[in-house]
């Protein structure tokens, strides 16, 4: 990935692909038109403000999760993420019954969320990091946060579904 000045200012990825079954090697290139913003405006655009999470948890291998997230899309569009304190995680398809959901409520903070938009996030697994946080604000929002190597924040916020 890297910035290229082709007609316009793109964001240019080149890609390899292995096919399995014949073995050929195929190379993909896709530029993305964006408008670069010079440093001088970078004070100009804030993080949206959010309300403090609820909990906080440091999370598993990303490689892992996406492949037990992935295949839970496939099964329901929606997934709820639970959280708690002690740092656990708990993640369940839309398929739960709401009484269900609220009995584990009085123990964890939990958010539905779109399950192709978590997905989309956990494809930076590919992206060397030294830490992975999810913030839960109960019902309401997932802010998930990736702190690269080289002392940078990815953040991701996605919106909970109301149900």
């Amino acid at each position: 990935m890297k910035l290229t000045n082709k007609q316009c200012p793109c964001l240019t990825l080149d890609i390899e692909v292995q096919t399995l079954a014949t073995l050929q090697t195929h190379h993909v290139t896709h530029d993305i038109p964006v408008v670069v913003i010079s440093r001088k405006v970078w004070s100009e655009y804030a993080e949206p403000k959010i309300p403090d999470p609820d909990v906080t948890i440091e999370l598993p291998a990303l490689k892992i999760l996406r492949t037990v997230i992935e295949s839970m899309h496939n099964m329901a569009g929606e997934i709820i993420l639970h959280a708690n304190s002690e740092g656990a995680i708990q993640h369940d398809s839309d398929s739960e019954t709401e009484s269900q959901i609220n009995e584990r409520a009085t123990e964890t903070c939990y958010c539905k969320v779109d399950a192709k938009k978590l997905s989309i996030f956990l494809t930076v697994e590919q992206v060397s990091h030294s830490l992975a946080l999810c913030s839960i604000v109960h019902k309401k929002l997932i802010v998930l946060c990736l702190h690269t190597h080289e002392n940078v924040k990815l953040k991701c916020f996605i919106p909970g579904i109301v149900y």
